[in-house]
């Protein structure tokens, strides 16, 4: 490659301080033949030659100092993946540049992922601090130092290329009898925080998916490069997968699975893979039919729980969510406890479908059945029970705010906050405001004196 070539490579220009040198010497022989011969023929003023030349020269350094050390900034309206290579030469550089990012692009689009992700490929200076401050900041998370300089110098480059996967390491050639390109590549997944457990699943997850060092002949190089990009996208897609269950982001990680599940159908090599991608869409979907229900919105919960439910059927769970169709979407609910009985004929040792039924005898006026159903559920534990009770809780209180005659949520709430929460004090507000808001309606007096029994039980609780 000539100087006119290097000259005009940007990888060159930015990292390299001989890539400056030899800029200020071809910019100083065109001021001094060409600038200031042409600004001396209108005016003779040696001082003003200097300040040209200085000018000219410290704009060469500023812009050139500019692009060497500050990151750029990354779209806003897209996650990036950062590759931070570094190279021995600009031709390499190009092979990053053209063939290794390129190639994750193409599979970002193939799959339908670029409108949520996007590449960034860093210039060998960048490259190397960018490695520099992942050490310094994975070192004082590992000493529990949060707060540090580190920590948030990195978190500002992060948020400046608004990263969430970095891809950095360096790529050598062994001049062997057949030479070889070596790419020696680390990565890193940013993500809220989690569990320690979750943290070392995930851990785990990447250690065995990641390939940490690659090599192939320089004469295959342009295969090499594509086909390990190939590998890269895939491992890269299925962290940021993984990172969607930590950040809440369900309806992505959905989409994620979606395009990876086809993915590794047609790629002979990822197809062991096809099951356990299948097992985390099939998560996501039902998360984010999860996070609907706790926002109360029931329609695109009953939505997505379909979703769910088209990819591992289940009988009782599909009835269940037929009958949250029927009560809060058609008004219907007599087909909706049609639909919960048939759930309970199918239970076994799942006990959902009690909570459903309470709150559909209680809806159809059916009081004293619903008040054995009651006693039943606050006599009986089972897994999930305190997941479940959150998730009525929710529904109740989402009730409520749709409708303000929706007076046995304060019932509901208040009763299960304190015989299965035991939340006493937050309970006791929720039954004195239904016994207050009853007081007059006949429908409701057995539970209103069930809710007096509680408030009695409360008071020698906290000693009133």
């Amino acid at each position: 490659m000539g100087i006119k070539e290097l000259l005009l490579d940007k990888d060159f220009t930015s990292s390299r301080i001989s890539a400056l040198i030899a800029i200020v010497i071809l910019s100083s022989l065109s001021i001094i033949s060409v600038i200031i011969p042409f600004v001396n023929k209108y005016i003779q003023e040696p001082l003003l030659d200097m300040g040209i030349f200085a000018v000219i020269e410290l704009s060469i350094a500023g812009i050139w100092y500019y692009r060497r050390t500050v990151f750029p900034k990354g779209n806003p309206n897209k996650q990036n993946i950062v590759i931070a290579i570094t190279t021995e030469d600009t031709s390499q550089k190009a092979r990053i540049r053209k063939d290794f990012s390129e190639e994750i692009k193409k599979q970002l689009k193939k799959n339908r992922l670029d409108s949520s992700y996007d590449v960034i490929i860093l210039h060998n200076h960048l490259s190397k601090l960018t490695k520099e401050k992942i050490e310094l900041w994975s070192q004082s998370q590992k000493a529990g130092m949060p707060d540090s300089e580190d920590v948030i110098s990195f978190n500002k480059i992060t948020n400046k290329l608004n990263a969430k996967f970095f891809i950095f390491g360096d790529l050598i050639k062994r001049n062997t009898t057949d030479s070889t390109y070596c790419l020696s590549v680390e990565a890193l997944i940013l993500h809220a925080q989690t569990n320690l457990a979750n943290g070392i699943t995930m851990k785990k997850e990447f250690n065995d998916l990641w390939k940490k060092e690659i090599t192939f002949l320089e004469n295959d190089e342009l295969v090499g490069f594509k086909s390990n990009a190939e590998d890269i996208f895939f491992t890269a897609t299925y962290m940021l997968g993984l990172a969607t269950f930590v950040d809440n982001q369900f309806e992505l990680g959905a989409n994620i699975w979606s395009t990876l599940q086809q993915h590794v159908e047609i790629t002979a090599n990822l197809s062991k893979f096809t099951e356990k991608i299948k097992k985390l869409h099939a998560t996501s979907l039902f998360l984010q039919s999860r996070l609907h229900y706790f926002a109360g919105n029931f329609e695109d919960a009953v939505k997505w729980r379909k979703l769910f439910l088209s990819i591992t059927p289940n009988e009782y769970d599909a009835h269940l969510n037929q009958a949250i169709e029927h009560v809060k979407l058609r008004n219907d609910p007599e087909l909706a406890l049609e639909h919960v009985e048939i759930a309970e004929k199918l239970a076994q040792n799942d006990q959902i479908w009690r909570y459903s039924k309470l709150y559909l005898y209680i809806k159809l006026g059916r009081i004293k059945d619903g008040l054995v159903i009651l006693d039943a559920i606050l006599s009986n534990k089972f897994p999930s029970d305190i997941d479940v009770v959150n998730q009525v809780i929710a529904y109740n209180i989402n009730c409520l705010k749709d409708d303000s005659k929706h007076l046995q949520t304060n019932f509901i709430v208040g009763t299960l906050l304190y015989k299965k929460l035991d939340h006493p004090i937050p309970a006791y507000e929720k039954l004195e405001s239904f016994i207050s808001s009853t007081e007059d309606i006949e429908e409701w007096k057995p539970m209103r004196e069930l809710a007096q029994t509680y408030l009695s039980e409360i008071d020698k609780i906290i000693k009133v």
